[in-house]
């Protein structure tokens, strides 16, 4: 099965980065061949947000819906994404993201080490072929996606403090 894992050291407060990537609603502005994501469901659950969601994700002629279950867990700083019991297009997918303080003071303000797991296989085989030569790449596309909308963001959030 594919898998990646990535690490980032970012500039921006832990609390920041969380947010950025917990707002799911917002992917399809953004996130490469994210064309549409729809939440079905959105509850709190032993202290944890928990998302389901389905995810339109599509490159050229091919277009695939994923329905998952996304779970936001402040307290630990991570967010798991998992596809939903229901999911019939996957036989697995699963994604990670931790969010960790870089000062050694442990500090959530100074800057973000960022991880990001992910691994899923296709119930299509020839779709799953496919996934499998440009899974790698697409890790990279997605970190780099989150990087830039980090930025973006945080400078419109400077900006507003400022006023």
């Amino acid at each position: 099965m594919p898998h990646i894992h990535l690490h980032r050291e970012l500039p921006y407060p832990v609390s920041f980065i969380f947010d950025l990537v917990a707002q799911v609603e917002d992917y399809p502005k953004f996130l490469p061949f994210c064309e549409k994501l729809t939440v079905l469901d959105r509850h709190s659950e032993n202290g944890k947000e928990i998302i389901r969601a389905e995810m339109v994700v599509g490159y050229g002629w091919v277009s695939e819906r994923a329905q998952t279950v996304v779970t936001l867990d402040r307290d630990a700083c991570e967010i798991r994404i998992d596809k939903a019991p229901e999911e019939r297009n996957f036989v697995a997918m699963e994604a990670l993201w931790i969010f960790r303080p870089t000062s050694p003071q442990d500090s959530h303000e100074d800057g973000c080490h960022t991880e990001f797991r992910m691994q899923c296989a296709m119930q299509n085989f020839y779709l799953n072929a496919i996934l499998e030569n440009v899974f790698a790449s697409l890790g990279s596309i997605f970190m780099a996606t989150f990087e830039k909308r980090a930025a973006t963001l945080y400078e419109h959030h400077k900006k507003s403090l400022a006023l």
